[in-house]
């Protein structure tokens, strides 16, 4: 089982693994706050992810079966004007997987691999 695989298991709830991979339904979680997990293979596939950020929802995005680079592209640029105008934050977690959340939401992220002191990212800046 890889990584992404153990992530949609331990926190997508809402992940349904007897239909459509992607696809989001309702369950009960109590207290606890759920994180949508999306495989997403073109443009398409952007809209319950989109719909569950401007929720206030946080979203982990595999791009890994985009079927192309313009689908690849294209999917990520809307999600990340998106954030930019929701206020809210983005991680490159892979080459192929963002993690995305709300205003609400910080990242932190070690500075460096051996340090004590975090950061917050996700702010927008030029590649």
């Amino acid at each position: 089982m890889g990584f992404f695989d153990r992530l949609q298991k331990h926190w997508a709830g809402d992940y349904d693994d007897e239909g459509e991979e992607g696809v989001a339904r309702s369950v009960d979680m109590g207290d606890r706050e759920l994180i949508g997990v999306f495989d997403v293979e073109n443009y398409e596939d952007v809209q319950v992810p989109a719909d569950m950020l401007k929720q206030g929802r946080t979203v982990l995005i595999n791009f890994e079966r985009a079927t192309s680079e313009e689908a690849y592209g294209q999917v990520r640029d809307f999600l990340l004007g998106l954030v930019y105008a929701i206020d809210g934050h983005y991680l490159k977690v892979t080459e192929n997987v963002f993690l995305f959340t709300p205003k609400s939401i910080g990242i932190a992220k070690p500075k460096a691999r051996h340090e004590d002191s975090f950061s917050l990212t996700g702010e927008l800046e030029a590649e």
